[in-house]
């Protein structure tokens, strides 16, 4: 549906999931666009060179990626590498960006010294003006922004030269003095942190 316009698009989703309904046969749509075919599945086969890199719902897929690529193709994610450094109540890994924990999950934890991949969802990201002394928490530089109506997603840089995207309602963003070039404190939950379960 990339041809038509956005509003015609958002028409033609409803349509095609009504329909679907209506006639209780499976759809198979193939898409290169994330938001169809979350808007319109209820299960996502996400590929990469024919081969199968994760099926699940689209809410699993979007907040539990399970490998890079599946983290890097689908929404707006930050991803880093480290070493674990410690895997006591949680998981603390050493990054060239400091420390960060990440919380522990039912699967078994990564032992010490091993290299882990974590994923932070842009969308879970905290901002603000002023250090919080939070855990997670990075110094950075605003770079710019991109304005989609109520949706912005700001681009920072950290002192080591890492891009970080946070992603906020522009409501939430209003309450901010943001400027171009200033300093900028983000952080997040520990248990926003999706540790991905192989490296890739």
């Amino acid at each position: 549906m990339s041809a038509l316009d956005a509003n015609l698009v958002v028409r033609m989703q409803g349509v095609l999931a009504r329909l679907q309904k209506e006639l209780g046969i499976t759809f198979i749509y193939v898409t290169h666009s994330q938001s169809e075919a979350f808007a319109m599945s209820d299960r996502v086969v996400i590929m990469n060179d024919g081969q199968i890199e994760q099926t699940g719902t689209p809410r699993q897929i979007y907040r539990n990626p399970e490998t890079r690529f599946v983290a890097e193709f689908v929404g707006s994610n930050n991803i880093l590498s480290g070493t674990v450094k410690d895997s006591g109540d949680t998981i603390v890994i050493d990054s060239q960006l400091g420390l960060f924990s990440c919380n522990k999950t039912n699967k078994p934890s990564p032992p010490v010294g091993s290299n882990v991949t974590f994923v932070i969802s842009a969308d879970l990201v905290n901002i603000s003006t002023q250090p919080t002394g939070s855990l997670n928490e990075l110094k950075c530089q605003f770079i710019s922004e991109e304005f989609i109506g109520s949706v912005v997603t700001l681009l920072t840089e950290s002192e080591h030269g890492s891009e970080f995207k946070i992603q906020k309602q522009q409501r939430e963003l209003s309450e901010l003095d943001i400027q171009p070039s200033c300093t900028l404190y983000i952080n997040w939950d520990p248990a926003h942190a999706h540790l991905l379960p192989t490296i890739t």
